[in-house]
């Protein structure tokens, strides 16, 4: 159980270690897998929420989408994979944000836990992406019918 739902997790040995490395949280239990409300592809990808642009996470994104150090072990962690972990990336998005990363919601109160990564407000000024590289905005949208799930 995270943050209040049942949640899969890649837990093998390499990318876990890694994971506890790169986020900074040595306490970390397993690596969230996505759920989508859909039993059927639930723990097909890393948690978005996580991985934001890992090559396994779903979605397309404006980010450069990177292949972690985390992912290749993960592969690895299979044993139908042997991965060069040199040309591994290491992670941006959460990078030694802590457990609490993985453990706090991304905005309470309104207020953001974690500010480079999440928002809480439609803003129309650029200002850089978690990453430096790229401008960007606060994306929020405000939906007046329920969201199907």
């Amino acid at each position: 159980m995270v943050r209040g739902k049942s949640t899969y997790m890649i837990t093998t040995p390499k990318a876990l270690a890694q994971a506890k490395l790169e986020f900074g949280c040595e306490e970390l239990e397993g690596i969230e897998l996505e759920y989508s409300g859909n039993p059927d592809v639930a723990g097909s990808n890393w948690e978005k929420r996580i991985m934001y642009n890992d090559i396994m996470s779903q979605g397309l994104e404006f980010e450069p989408t990177l292949y972690s150090k985390i992912t290749l072990h993960a592969m690895e962690d299979t044993g139908w994979y042997t991965a060069d972990i040199t040309y591994g990336q290491g992670i941006i998005w959460g990078k030694d944000r802590g457990c609490e990363f993985h453990t706090d919601r991304c905005v309470e109160n309104k207020i953001p836990n974690f500010e480079a990564e999440f928002c809480n407000t439609f803003n129309s000024f650029s200002q850089c992406d978690v990453g430096h590289l790229n401008k960007g905005v606060c994306g929020i949208t405000k939906y007046y019918s329920r969201i199907p799930v």
